[in-house]
């Protein structure tokens, strides 16, 4: 049993497959399926609608903490200065701690 909580605890990541923490391995794409017709009756124009739901997930995942700045630009397939805008347009605050400056201030100075 000792082994298999060791296993289990151990987090690394391959090409197609990743073992988490929880003991499954996620070894293909997550699919959310949006009704044709909630999707018909969206006061979007059609074209940009999964770009606007992935934007919208990759935001609230976030803005909750689950996943990092850098995991939501991938997901909404932004880069960085663009998701900070989105941000700032929301009045979403941006996560970035005294840790993440004093990493910034170390850099910066030359004292990695």
């Amino acid at each position: 049993m000792r082994d298999e909580t060791k296993n289990l605890e151990n987090i690394y990541t391959r090409k197609s497959e990743t073992i988490c923490k929880l003991g499954f391995m996620m070894t293909e794409d997550i699919v959310l399926t949006i009704p044709s017709s909630l999707a018909q009756e969206m006061k979007l124009p059609p074209d940009t609608i999964r770009e606007e739901l992935m934007s919208e997930l990759a935001i609230s995942l976030y803005q909750r903490g689950i996943i990092s700045s850098a995991q939501a630009c991938r997901l909404a397939g932004l880069d960085r200065y663009q998701f900070e805008d989105f941000l700032w347009k929301r009045q979403i605050p941006v996560h970035y701690s005294e840790e993440d400056l004093d990493k910034d201030i170390r850099y910066a100075t030359g004292n990695i």
